[in-house]
């Protein structure tokens, strides 16, 4: 019997010293799960901390580009002063209108009931050969050109055409003849066809008068 006993007390010794171990095994497993959530922290805050640097970063660098986005704004005033030099350029322009004006000779008073005509030809005349001209005048003394003499004048004789601009002289072509001298009659050529005549009266500076002295127009036909 007391070898029996004493084996049974050998194995429940033995068994004891079993349940200890098994514990004793066992325990470094919590602590491995403790260091692996103590170095998972570790981990996730070194993985954090370079972001909100990258974007401090970036905002750090925007500012330093907009200066230079808004360069070109500051200069776009520079365009201007061309606009200001083509209103300078253009301020003579209205100057010189009324300085024009001023250089015309003012146009010498007819008096009342003063009229001039065509003596010769008459409206409807035919013609061959040079056309006899006669001047008339009624009111006013004819004098040459030049001659400062109230109530005088010259003769002019419109061809084929009318006049401009009656504050101005008359001009001296084949449309518009002078008579200077002084002279009351003419003989002129003209090609065969319809002519129209006007004797048109005008003062020392071959100015017409104001109000203006001058005949009706006429039509002639000339032939060969």
């Amino acid at each position: 019997m007391k070898p029996f006993i004493a084996a049974a007390i050998v194995a429940l010794a033995l068994a004891a010293c079993g349940d200890s171990g098994t514990s004793t095994s066992e325990a470094p497993e919590p602590n491995a799960g403790e260091a692996a959530k103590t170095e998972t922290p570790a981990m996730t805050e070194k993985a954090e901390t370079p972001e909100p640097m990258a974007e401090e970063e970036a905002k750090t660098e925007t500012p330093a580009e907009t200066p230079a986005a808004e360069t070109p704004a500051a200069e776009a005033p520079a365009a201007e002063p061309p606009a200001a030099e083509e209103k300078a350029a253009e301020a003579p322009e209205p100057m010189d209108e009324p300085a024009a004006e001023a250089d015309k000779p003012a146009r010498t008073p007819s008096p009342a009931g003063a009229k001039v005509f065509l003596i010769s030809p008459k409206d409807g005349d035919v013609i061959k050969g040079p056309v006899p001209v006669i001047f008339g005048v009624e009111g006013m003394e004819v004098v040459p050109a030049g001659t400062d003499q109230p109530n005088s004048g010259h003769h002019h004789l419109i061809i084929d055409g009318k006049v401009d601009d009656y504050n101005a002289p008359l001009p001296a072509d084949e449309h518009h003849r002078h008579f200077g001298g002084g002279q009351t009659e003419t003989a002129i050529g003209l090609p065969p066809g319809k002519h129209t005549l006007q004797d048109v009266f005008a003062d020392k500076n071959h100015i017409p008068h104001d109000p203006p002295v001058e005949s009706e127009v006429i039509t002639i036909t000339v032939e060969e």
